[in-house]
């Protein structure tokens, strides 16, 4: 468990095996500790494999209202990891009442393979999240190269994408998927990919906070019970 540790952070060539308190490698960075200070952590051809956790069975990163961390996944394997949300990786950008901003996670030429999720994201949850006000500006998150292999969920058996709505959304957030696979996932809803906005209804407008993008993506052999492979859905 890495809590508010901050500089050059690399993990190399690690196996992360049969955890079961709390994810296989738990990562929060807050600005009541580090008082904004940059971190960069680098994690490379590691194993997460049969951990468990609530949020994050295999690797758990959250950001709360932190500025210009920087994370780079790569190389490494997810399998047979299980959690509520996100059973091979979570990773989560909060906004409380101070900004979280300009960080960054990059996925990278890495595979989830047989995971679970109780709730939803069965390989990854990836989310931005904040309170009724704006506090959520100018964060990555960015897959290249990433296969979603057999993963299982409630929601997005290989992946789900959350995000908070707030009055004025900021439309600066960036969630990137590019050259993925999504192959075999089975889920509830949404076999493949959930996405998934909180919104809220404001008089007659409904607000979204919502903008992934998808570029040379391949689908194939997804299985949902109650929707397809890729869906949209609401919650209040």
């Amino acid at each position: 468990y890495l809590n508010n540790t901050g500089g050059n952070v690399t993990v190399m060539r690690s196996l992360f095996q049969d955890l079961k308190n709390g994810s296989g490698l738990k990562i929060k960075i807050s600005d009541n500790f580090m008082n904004y200070t940059k971190a960069q952590y680098t994690i490379v051809s590691s194993k997460f494999y049969e951990n468990r956790g609530w949020n994050g069975g295999g690797l758990s990163i959250v950001l709360r209202s932190t500025a210009g961390m920087s994370f780079s996944i790569t190389d490494c394997y997810f399998s047979k990891n299980s959690a509520h949300w996100g059973g091979g990786l979570f990773v989560a950008f909060k906004g409380d009442f101070s900004l979280c901003q300009n960080n960054s996670i990059t996925v990278l030429d890495s595979i989830f393979k047989g995971n679970y999720a109780l709730r939803a994201g069965g390989g990854a949850s990836l989310g931005y999240y904040m309170n009724s006000h704006p506090t959520v500006f100018n964060n990555t998150i960015s897959l290249d190269g990433v296969d979603f292999i057999e993963n299982q969920a409630g929601y997005g058996g290989g992946t789900v994408y959350h995000s908070g709505s707030v009055t004025n959304p900021p439309t600066t957030e960036v969630m990137a998927f590019k050259n993925c696979q999504w192959i075999r996932n089975t889920a509830h809803f949404s076999a493949a990919v959930d996405i998934c906005p909180y919104y809220k209804t404001i008089g007659a407008r409904v607000e979204y906070f919502l903008s992934p993008h998808f570029f040379n993506s391949t689908f194939s052999e997804n299985q949902g019970n109650l929707s397809g492979i890729f869906s949209v859905t609401l919650m209040n």
